[in-house]
């Protein structure tokens, strides 16, 4: 009744003009205000001088960035001393997608340009961003859609080369199931497998079968699954989602215990840098009963397993260059990042004092 009265004596044209308004504030808010603010304000300060400290900040400040993101840094502001302090303005921010908003709203103190890093298959959310402009450059670990968005998936990320496992149980067992996000795919395969073969055991959240295995915590590190997957004959890889470009440790971490990995995402992307005759490619199948049928095929024969475990990792027995970037801080591919930030940096910021000659970066 008291609705009824109140659209009664207020009129349904005004209310509905009222909701319009109150809904496009709630939008210019979170997604629109950056880019609005992008417009009427600037980053006023100057750049550091000669001798002077250039300031990162990160936020949350309980965030630990990634090693090659840093050594980006460090190359593109080459003629400053790089220093990450929480307490002195920044020049620089960076950002965490996995962050949470209730965080991030509380690191808004500082009017600097940003950057942002992502992990997963999306970037950050455009509520996520600072209020006073949308990120300079944003570090993706998917196939970039936006101009400012540099490639560095996250299987690269600490990457480090290994000697695959060799030893474990001599006699493995079938398969392990080790996931926490239940995603539909990964959950139909594995009951597919289960129905077929008793020895496929779910070791994570993700239909458990096996209490006795003690898996890791995620803090400890994904290195602490090989003791694991070094008892198994297969191991499930799979994506929480088929998005072009990404590819996450999943699948290295299958390599790293001396299993086969049993891979569903981005077809095209992993079939770029690591051997298709090393892994078994769910999306190469129709359905997933059909990579089923296959999976069970080889485990029934020993010497195709023996093959497939000593088949080099990579594409063509090479490193791609990409996977390199974790442990050479002055890669080719990061002094090229290193250029792209530095250029940015310099379009967002106003009354710098770099000379413009040394905007641009010489390596050589």
């Amino acid at each position: 009744m008291i609705i009824k009265s109140f659209v009664k004596s207020f009129g349904f044209y005004k209310i509905s003009i009222l909701l319009l308004v109150i809904c496009a504030v709630w939008i210019g808010q979170r997604y629109v205000r950056p880019y609005f603010n992008l417009q009427f304000s600037t980053y006023n300060y100057q750049y550091p001088a000669p001798g002077e400290d250039f300031i990162v900040g990160i936020e949350p400040h309980t965030d630990v960035i990634p090693e090659f993101v840093l050594n980006i840094i460090k190359l593109a502001f080459y003629d400053r001393s790089v220093v990450v302090d929480h307490l002195r303005a920044p020049h620089l921010l960076i950002r965490d997608k996995n962050a949470r908003r209730g965080e991030l709203l509380k690191c808004q103190r500082w009017n600097a340009p940003y950057i942002t890093f992502s992990g997963e298959s999306s970037t950050m959310d455009r509520k996520n961003y600072r209020r006073n402009a949308p990120p300079i450059v944003e570090f993706v670990s998917s196939t970039p859609q936006k101009i400012r968005e540099l490639y560095f998936p996250f299987v690269v990320w600490d990457y480090k080369p290994f000697v695959r496992h060799k030893e474990g149980n001599k006699q493995r067992k079938f398969l392990a199931y080790i996931h926490s996000n239940c995603v539909p795919q990964r959950e139909k395969l594995f009951a597919i497998l289960k129905e077929r073969n008793v020895e496929a055991e779910g070791l994570g959240k993700c239909s458990r079968t096996n209490d006795e295995t003690v898996i890791p915590s995620r803090s400890v590190g994904w290195r602490s699954l090989d003791e694991v997957y070094a008892n198994y004959n297969f191991g499930m890889a799979m994506e929480n989602k088929q998005h072009p470009g990404y590819i996450t440790e999943k699948i290295m971490c299958v390599f790293r215990g001396g299993a086969i990995p049993i891979y569903w995402g981005d077809s095209a992307t992993v079939k770029k840098y690591f051997n298709d005759k090393a892994f078994i490619d769910v999306g190469a199948f129709k359905t997933l009963e059909d990579a089923a049928d296959y999976i069970i095929a080889i485990s029934q024969n020993e010497t195709e397993i023996k093959r497939m475990q000593n088949e080099s990792i990579f594409k063509d027995g090479k490193e791609p260059e990409l996977f390199k970037v974790s442990r050479d801080p002055n890669h080719p591919l990061l002094k090229e990042a290193a250029r792209f930030l530095r250029s940015a940096y310099f379009k967002a910021i106003v009354n710098d004092s770099a000379p413009p000659m040394s905007r641009d970066i010489d390596f050589e």
